[in-house]
């Protein structure tokens, strides 16, 4: 075999080679991303309530810290918290089975989102819920960062009876909303101040708003 023929073999056999590092790091791409992709999916499972499908602590500590962000470079305003705590949610669970109160729940959750569309909506556990209120630069009709409305909306379509597995369930929520945060707060400071008023809220009657503005005394 002379050398041109034995050069042309050995290009044939190098682009053979290179067709596969290709084709290999092409794979490893792909595998790459659908492995990033998988643990985004994960990591969002991780952050959300499997029930509700709303936000756990863990996403919403997550989602404060993206505030927090935005609020640090005047491209967000946190305006308040509100605590929702299910008036006598405990008996629906003693009355019924879980499965109602898991339903009962879920339509609980759909009213915080109906109310509170564009803010962000958390199960804390059990039955208690929470919405973080803020302004991040999106367009808002009025009343739709100001946590005291929005709790007042949220009051109003949660106080019903719902139609659960043949059974009608009267529902309402006491409420505690933290107004007017400064921006070095910390969050926890912010829930505790919230559930001041909902514990206020319990203690007047139930199925109300109760409001402690951050100047305000414990």
């Amino acid at each position: 075999m002379d050398a041109p023929q034995d050069l042309a073999l050995e290009n044939e056999r190098l682009r053979t080679e290179l067709a596969a590092e290709r084709a290999k790091s092409q794979a490893l791409a792909k595998e790459n991303e659908c492995l990033k992709i998988e643990n985004a999916d994960l990591e969002l499972e991780a952050r959300c309530d499997p029930l509700t499908g709303l936000l756990n602590r863990s996403g919403m500590r997550h989602k404060w810290d993206e505030l927090q962000a935005l609020w640090s470079d005047s491209r967000a305003v946190v305006t308040g918290i509100i605590m929702c705590d299910s008036d006598r949610f405990k008996d629906v669970n003693d009355s019924y089975d879980h499965r109602t109160g898991d339903i009962v729940l879920c339509k609980l959750a759909d009213v915080l989102r109906r109310a509170a569309p564009k803010q962000t909506v958390v199960r804390t556990g059990g039955d208690e819920f929470l919405v973080i209120v803020a302004n991040d630069g999106q367009e808002y009709e009025p009343g739709e960062c100001d946590p005291i409305v929005i709790a007042e909306r949220i009051r109003e379509l949660a106080d019903t009876t719902m139609s659960v597995k043949g059974h009608s369930i009267a529902t309402s929520f006491s409420i505690g909303v933290a107004a007017h945060p400064l921006i070095d707060i910390r969050m926890v400071d912010l829930i505790d101040a919230a559930d001041h008023a909902t514990i206020r809220s319990k203690r007047t009657g139930r199925n109300r708003v109760s409001v402690t503005y951050m100047d305000d005394p414990l």
